[in-house]
């Protein structure tokens, strides 16, 4: 540290008082201006920590778009402040930078967080809806050939959504889910649904397509099926326990980052950055408009 005060009063007797001027006068008014106004404009971003305008607790459309918005709004006000040049003998203007630029990661590392969880819940609401045909008392088939239909309308939809949301869009992210339920026991309760599925519509091609449903019926509970095909008693403890997952989210929890592991960004920054907000308020209160 004095290593570096002596070279910095070498510099300024080399660049003389115009030097001196800029150095010790100028280049800190300008970084407290410009870290005065970032400041002013995460002040002002309210409107996008609102969470007023969702519809519901699965309106996951408009929680895209507040989270799209908050994106946007974070990568500004941190290119905003990282453009700034700190005055070079200022260790505590440094470190306000450094402070408020790692709070800004914070944000845009919870909004992905939260746009992954809610990509997870949106998939599993689509996956439910999808079976809402094979779920519904007024729609159960009458023939075995109406089963063949049902089962072969709705698979290749809920194989689609599945592997979205068991294997694409949350690898290494998978996400803590309320109730009684686990994502990994949701993901291997779906491989024995879909296997279970597929083998007894195999089965079924086999038998006269226009004998009553009952008929299948039978065979299964006498275990006269394949295998693979008696995995489907597993269908229903599936539907229950993605029901429940997707009821006991909450939507608003999510967008307002309280499930973001480590706990709501900024809240902690005196503790991973001690006397950083004092700091910036003495900035706020000599350059702040």
């Amino acid at each position: 540290m004095i290593k570096k005060i002596i070279l910095g009063i070498g510099v300024l007797i080399l660049l003389g008082g115009g030097g001196y001027w800029y150095l010790m006068i100028e280049q800190p008014a300008q970084f407290g201006e410009g870290i005065a106004g970032v400041f002013q404009k995460m002040q002002s971003a309210d409107d996008l920590l609102n969470v007023a305008n969702l519809k519901n607790n699965q309106d996951f459309e408009g929680a895209f778009e507040i989270l799209r918005l908050r994106q946007e709004f974070f990568e500004a006000r941190r290119d905003e402040l990282m453009a700034l040049t700190p005055p070079w003998l200022d260790k505590e203007m440094q470190e306000v930078q450094d402070g408020m630029s790692a709070v800004m990661e914070r944000f845009l590392l919870a909004n992905s967080d939260a746009k992954d969880k809610i990509l997870f819940f949106a998939g599993a609401a689509e996956l439910f809806q999808v079976f809402e045909p094979v779920r519904s008392p007024q729609k159960q088939p009458q023939t075995i050939g109406d089963a063949i239909l049902l089962f072969e309308s709705v698979m290749p939809r809920a194989k689609a959504v599945a592997k979205n949301l068991f294997e694409n869009e949350i690898q290494g992210a998978e996400p803590k889910l309320s109730g009684d339920s686990s994502f990994e026991e949701l993901k291997s309760l779906w491989s024995d649904t879909s296997r279970g599925i597929e083998a007894l519509v195999v089965y079924a091609k086999t038998l006269n397509s226009k004998a009553p449903m009952q008929d299948l019926e039978n065979a299964f509970q006498k275990k006269q099926v394949p295998a693979d095909a008696l995995l489907m008693d597993n269908m229903d403890e599936f539907f229950r326990k993605l029901e429940s997952a997707i009821s006991q989210n909450n939507l608003n929890d999510i967008i307002m980052y309280r499930t973001f592991p480590g706990g709501v960004p900024g809240e902690d920054i005196n503790k991973r950055f001690p006397g950083v907000e004092a700091k910036l308020k003495v900035i706020l209160e000599k350059y702040g408009k």
